[in-house]
């Protein structure tokens, strides 16, 4: 990470301007990531005068911009020098203040050449088959002394089903695909090479459907005065009551999670700042919050800028875990937010992973039974709409073993929501699954009911159904979560709470680059078979990665890459964006990340499934150290442009 810091008449002097845009003006570049062919970088501009100032930027940033944000701009094509200024809530700078913007760009070396004959090598190489089909890795190899915006012709092993880290066409006469990069790997610089997947049925096992058209029947009336009575069908909808849908389902919102108050490092040592939700979203002067400054490095710039986007979201999470005291909540707080038009949803994680052991018994019923009325009465306190999420993750082994278990399970659930509901009438409620299901590209098994499992499995989401439909007259919604990593514990032999026997996965074993495609698919199932709308109270992409270098299975702290995934999170962010109209076509009416901030210590002595990734659920980063220190520092490490992506609506 580079960190350059000029007075920005020295900045445009060096970049070859003397053009002044404000005399008072300090401007910091602070490049944040580079993948070689590409870069992203933040802007600082302070001011350091006496008066406001309305503040415009020009330099070059060596690079083709791809994306921009907090910021408006336009670039020159020739020589790529961008002018930058800001938008409608940062246009000004106060004095002794300073805002933030960053971009992302393509580097420009050379002018990237499209491809001339002979300039590319093909290498397809079958990496999986079966009766019937085959998955393939295809190389891109750049033969040539300068960079190439790649684009290929070649012809598949037969009629692709997925493909991955490329845009694709095909000519299913003859199974000629055009192929063509996207947009972090769309150069292939001079003799590098790029590569994609793809996985294809045989063509001798393509069934043509064909259309048979339907056959009008002509009805006769017949001579008599019969009165035949029309048998009229009542289509039943599983679980619908007969009331007005709730507004809130019929709208696309997002939201956010973690707590009621985040913690950051003082600069007092080992002292403890909290940081309220109310405050990330309704203080407008929390850049200049003297509580907030004692924060080790406090960068009030990042914390408006998190506000900003903050204002837009609908929902904000809160979690009730076993032995939770009311003192952790602030119901002041949660009322302000809620008078402001924002939701709480409550997601009561009471027996949470206590559930792998066993299911409860009577004396852990009746201590939830106690323990919900505590909830139930806390919420009874809040005026304005609320929703709880009952036991989310609840699909674990032991409740869905039998009918059994999950008529069990549901009567547990069924009484505390009756529990919630006499005090709190008209909160709506759900319960949560997670999706466990198969997620392997290469994995076409038919029980997941799509062209590879990577797309969504529907054998493992139906399983909680006996659950779901003894509830269905007491849910006003279906949700379920969504939680991935590079690293794990390994499903199939996880290991005890102090010995974790650690799993890394490829992009193929975990399917992430069709994980967007699979909550879409995940949302249509559930909506098509409850009748129901759905939500994503949670969901998390961890984005540090794992490489074993001793190969002795143990995650060691220098084989830990903290941002490793980082580009894969906001792939999956970005793709939601794109397809909003579909989700909410297919029932979704919104969803939150799981928490906004990465904390190197949460779980910590806990089951931690993910491991170390536990340290990096968040959607915002920060300088701190995996369990040394005891919570995130303030100058906040945003991920690319995840936020934009969530909550630009």
């Amino acid at each position: 990470m580079t960190l350059i810091k000029l007075s920005l008449g020295i900045l445009l002097l060096l970049f070859g301007f003397s053009e002044l845009m404000a005399k008072d003006l300090d401007v910091q570049i602070q490049k944040t990531k580079d993948w070689g062919s590409g870069f992203c970088a933040n802007v600082y501009v302070s001011n350091r005068g006496d008066v406001k100032e309305k503040w415009e930027v020009s330099f070059n940033p060596k690079g083709s911009i791809t994306t921009i944000w907090n910021a408006k701009y336009m670039q020159d094509s020739d020589d790529l020098t961008i002018r930058a200024s800001g938008v409608n809530w940062n246009a000004y700078i106060k004095p002794n203040k300073e805002i933030k913007f960053g971009y992302c760009a393509k580097r420009v070396t050379h002018k990237a050449l499209s491809p001339q004959k002979g300039d590319l090598k093909i290498i397809q190489t079958m990496r999986n088959s079966w009766n019937g089909g085959s998955c393939s890795q295809v190389k891109v190899l750049n033969t040539t002394t300068h960079p190439i915006d790649w684009n290929i012709e070649f012809v598949a092993k037969g009629i692709v089903t997925t493909l991955w880290n490329a845009n694709y066409k095909q000519d299913k006469t003859n199974l000629k695909v055009l192929a063509n990069g996207v947009g972090w790997n769309n150069i292939v610089q001079a003799h590098k090479s790029v590569e994609f997947g793809y996985c294809a049925k045989e063509i001798s096992n393509i069934k043509i459907k064909t259309h048979t058209p339907k056959t009008k029947i002509k009805t006769t009336k017949t001579q008599t005065t019969k009165t035949t009575k029309t048998k009229t069908t009542k289509t039943k909808t599983v679980g619908m009551k007969t009331k007005t849908i709730n507004t809130l389902f019929k709208e696309f919102n997002v939201g956010f999670g973690g707590s009621s108050s985040f913690p950051f490092m003082s600069t007092t040592k080992g002292k403890i700042i909290w940081v309220s939700v109310k405050d990330l979203v309704l203080n407008d002067d929390i850049e200049d919050n003297t509580y907030y400054s004692k924060i080790k490095d406090f960068n009030g710039g990042d914390f408006l800028e998190l506000q900003e986007q903050l204002k837009k979201s609908k929902f904000f999470t809160l979690w009730f875990v076993k032995g939770w005291k009311n003192s952790w909540y602030d119901k002041s707080a949660i009322q302000k937010l809620m008078d402001a038009g924002h939701i709480p949803v409550i997601s009561y994680w009471y027996f949470g992973d206590q559930l792998s052991s066993g299911m409860p018994n009577s004396t852990k019923q009746k201590a939830y039974k106690k323990d919900t009325l505590k909830v139930a009465n806390f919420l009874s306190d809040l005026n304005g709409t609320k929703i709880i999420l009952m036991e989310p993750e609840f699909n674990k082994k032991v409740v869905l073993k039998n009918k059994s278990t999950q008529h069990k399970f549901a009567t547990i659930i069924s009484n505390a929501i009756d529990t919630i509901k006499t005090k709190n009438p008209n909160i709506l409620v759900s319960l949560t699954m997670m999706d466990t299901g198969r997620r392997e590209v290469t994995d076409t098994s038919n029980k997941c009911g799509y062209a590879n499992c990577s797309l969504g499995d529907k054998n493992a989401w139906a399983k909680p159904e006996i659950i779901y439909n003894d509830l269905m007259n007491k849910l006003d919604f279906i949700s379920f979560s969504e939680m991935i990593g590079q690293f794990s514990r390994d499903y199939a032999n996880p290991g005890g709470w102090n010995n974790p026997n650690p799993r890394k996965f490829t992009d193929e074993n975990i399917g992430i680059n069709f994980m967007a495609k699979r909550i879409s698919n995940f949302s249509k199932f559930l909506n098509n078979k409850y009748h129901k709308p759905i939500y994503i109270p949670y969901m998390s992409i961890a984005t540090a990665t794992w490489n074993d270098k001793n190969r002795d299975n143990k995650i060691e702290d220098q084989e830990v890459n903290y941002n490793g995934w980082q580009d894969k999170a906001e792939f999956v962010y970005k793709r939601l964006s794109e397809l909003r109209p579909t989700l909410q076509k297919n029932g979704l009416f919104g969803f939150s990340p799981m928490t906004l901030f990465d904390n190197p210590r949460h779980d910590y002595g806990g089951y931690q499934y993910f491991m170390n990734n536990e340290y990096h659920l968040g959607i915002i980063g920060s300088t701190a150290i995996d369990e040394v220190n005891s919570a995130a520092t303030g100058e906040l490490k945003f991920k690319g442009n995840i936020l934009n992506y969530i909550y630009n609506l």
